[in-house]
């Protein structure tokens, strides 16, 4: 019986230490859905850093990034900073999952604070450029490669924020010019084909103020490269 303990043991110990480490599936860039601007990078040794950054594979201190290290077990995450409240290093710990390249994470330490983060890895999909509207080529995309950009025509441009992976396009742009205006994000489903570009909305998350798209209504849109 000792010796079945012993091996109970040793094997219930052996599960719970291969069962964390660090989840593939999280290494990357993600954008914040709620604001665009904001990043979380999760690197493959362990470590990452998050902010506000200009260029994600520049990212540095002075761009107000933070850094941090990474542990899942299960649908849980811990990003500890090199933060001591009272002398104890002050630990997040969050539940997460991922679903079509968003990232959802729920907070454990704080009820009710819960963010999402698009996939961006920039080489994944090759976006960067201007892109001009098939039905009316004064409409234009100008995706640039760190994730900001305008569309619209020339004299009545509005500033996005953008994320995509190979099948999707986050976009997301301010309902007015206050910084604690509404925003509206858009979900579109993404096909690109060499210069062609085609994208068939998705979702609308609407900030106030913003317009309504009609139940059932399919809103698809064809760019051509020209830039």
């Amino acid at each position: 019986m000792k010796k079945y303990l012993v091996l109970l043991f040793t094997l219930l110990i052996a599960t719970a230490c291969t069962s964390s480490g660090h989840d593939e599936a999280l290494v990357g860039h993600w954008l914040w859905r709620g604001d665009g601007a904001y990043w979380l990078f999760f690197y493959e040794d362990g470590t990452g850093t998050r902010g506000y950054a200009i260029d994600p594979e520049a990212a540095t201190p002075q761009q107000e990034m933070t850094t941090f290290t990474w542990e899942t077990q299960g649908d849980r995450l811990s990003m500890n900073r090199d933060i001591r409240v009272n002398g104890v290093i002050k630990n997040e710990a969050w539940t997460y999952e991922i679903h079509d390249g968003i990232l959802y994470i729920a907070s454990r330490n704080a009820e009710g604070v819960q963010y999402s983060y698009a996939i961006n890895n920039f080489d994944s999909v090759d976006l960067a450029g201007v892109w001009a509207w098939t039905e009316n080529p004064a409409y234009t995309y100008v995706f640039h490669a760190e994730g900001k950009g305008t569309r619209g025509t020339d004299g009545q441009r509005e500033d996005i924020t953008w994320s995509a992976n190979s099948s999707q396009l986050n976009v997301l742009r301010r309902l007015d010019d206050t910084p604690q205006g509404a925003r509206r994000g858009e979900m579109w489903e993404l096909d690109l084909d060499g210069d062609m570009l085609t994208i068939t909305l998705l979702d609308v998350n609407e900030g106030e103020g913003a317009e309504e798209v009609e139940s059932g209504e399919v809103v698809r849109y064809t760019y051509t490269r020209v830039g």
